[in-house]
């Protein structure tokens, strides 16, 4: 491995992008990915910090520029609107190879580079959100940080490091909390030194100039944070672990088997591997790790102030765990010197497989596409049932009416609706932040968003599409406390479809 670095990394990189972009053109966007795609197709590029000033996304627009590029480049695919995140996710690996490799060797840095496809943060790498984007921007700063702090190429390290977690900052807000873990691992070189390094502090401060100009957005993403969809709780923090971990357990009970039937075949002899290693990890280094690890609860105690937390925040904790495990496995090794080969072939292996899979079905034509407009009115039999009836068809879901109004075919988005209703929405449901985003979408894109009391006012009749899988839908509630007539028309999957009439 370490006399064949570079045919790892590009045997690695080729399976990463077939498998990766194979994922991405399979999967139709969903409500969040299509804020993006229409964001960055807004006819200028100004455009986009007007619309996001305006509360049309509650995110910095760094993202939105990236994916408006790979539109022009390559056409509005969803693999192209998907290219920053896939770019991304891969900067992390090469990243997190290198951060390891430097105080181990490439095995150890090939086993850290693996790692986050084991767990719950490789679904980002193909969604059209910038959380992709914040995790290259974390590989890079840590890689940035090391080469300031080893004084490897020192005057590029430090400019690459205020500029890479400028840049998370740019596609996040949460991104600004990359600085916490940095800020751990200097303070604890300080120390160890006993003198400031006054220049990494001051690239880390110069991070946060973006700041300042995205106050104007800052404002306007505020007024969502009363109504936010999803409120912060201190069993959140349970709940980023096993998001993010608990698809590693597989892998972590198969390595430890694996590892103690290849010790007691070993004899419990050790070897020489670690006189091998180039250095050992650094305490400021660790210290560094194991702050990005505690991510979830520095992003839950900004949450608290914000309003606003969703499990997808805490991702970063993910390169921090890859750096970890690679230092166990490491420090395992002094003793058996298997740790690290098991870990290798376990996650490569795996890795490898997946690739492999959607490879061949790619070539036998069973690989998934997102859905033409005919795919997406078949699929389901309540859609199907639409075509019949010339009525009007309200989604109480926003999230599944943005995604048909997209990909649905004509005869459907053209009589389809979404009501809103801000107090209703609080009242019924807590939150009124879809609608909110709904109601600006519509000054930028052409969809039906309609207020409640207009189209009832104006519609005698219309079918109602319901399901029970979304507790933010209110209309049903307003409509039945109103005292409307609604009917049951056909259920499939737990959803259903209803025929409301209005009484006058």
């Amino acid at each position: 491995m370490e006399r064949r670095k570079l045919w790892f990394l590009g045997c690695f990189s080729a399976l990463y992008f077939l498998r990766t972009f194979l994922l991405a053109r399979s999967r139709p966007m969903w409500y969040d990915e299509l804020y993006t795609f229409h964001t960055a197709r807004l006819p200028r590029a100004s455009d986009i910090w007007t619309a996001l000033a305006g509360g049309l996304d509650l995110l910095p627009p760094l993202s939105f520029f990236a994916t408006r590029v790979c539109h022009h480049l390559f056409g509005a695919t969803e693999v192209s609107t998907r290219l920053p995140e896939i770019v991304g996710f891969w900067v992390l690996s090469l990243c997190l190879f290198q951060f390891v490799s430097r105080r181990s060797d490439a095995l150890y840095g090939a086993v850290a580079a693996l790692f986050p496809f084991a767990t719950g943060a490789y679904r980002y790498a193909y969604e059209a959100r910038p959380y992709g984007i914040v995790l290259g921007c974390c590989g890079l700063s840590l890689l940035f940080w090391q080469s300031a702090a080893s004084s490897v190429r020192r005057n590029w390290a430090l400019p690459g490091l205020a500029l890479s977690l400028a840049a998370a900052l740019s596609s996040h807000y949460y991104g600004v909390l990359l600085l916490l873990p940095l800020a751990v691992g200097e303070l604890v070189r300080t120390v160890s030194r006993k003198r400031v390094d006054w220049a990494v502090w001051l690239a880390l401060a110069a991070s946060l100039l973006p700041l300042l100009f995205f106050l104007p957005l800052i404002r306007g993403a505020r007024a969502y944070s009363a109504g936010f969809w999803s409120r912060p709780h201190f069993s959140s923090i349970a709940d980023s672990y096993a998001f993010l971990l608990f698809p590693t357990i597989r892998f972590a009970v198969l390595a430890l088997v694996c590892a103690a039937v290849l010790a007691l075949l070993n004899g419990g002899a050790g070897n020489s591997r670690a006189s091998g290693r180039r250095g050992a990890f650094r305490a400021h280094e660790i210290a560094a790790a194991l702050g990005l690890a505690l991510f979830p609860v520095a992003a839950l105690t900004a949450a608290f102030l914000t309003g606003a937390f969703a499990l997808r925040y805490t991702l970063p904790a993910v390169a921090g765990f890859s750096i970890l495990v690679a230092f166990l496995a490491c420090r395992a090794d002094r003793r058996q010197g298997v740790a690290g080969a098991v870990l290798f072939l376990i996650l490569f292996g795996w890795f490898t497989g997946g690739a492999a899979n959607l490879a061949a079905k790619a070539v036998a034509g069973r690989a998934g596409r997102a859905p033409a407009s005919e795919d997406l009115a078949t699929a389901d039999p309540l859609l199907a049932s639409l075509a019949g009836p010339d009525l009007p068809v309200v989604s109480s879901d926003a999230l599944r009416f943005l995604q048909w109004s997209h990909y649905g075919p004509p005869s459907l988005t053209s009589r389809l609706f979404y009501l809103h209703d801000l107090p209703a929405a609080v009242r019924f449901t807590g939150s009124d932040s879809l609608d909110r985003e709904l109601v600006n979408l519509r000054h930028w894109v052409p969809v039906n968003v309609e207020d409640y009391n207009l189209f009832v006012a104006s519609h005698r009749r219309f079918l109602l599409y319901q399901c029970a899988d979304q507790p933010l839908a209110w209309v049903i509630s307003r409509l039945l406390a109103d005292g409307q007539s609604v009917r049951l028309q056909a259920s499939h999957a737990g959803c259903s479809l209803y025929l409301v009439t209005v009484e006058r």
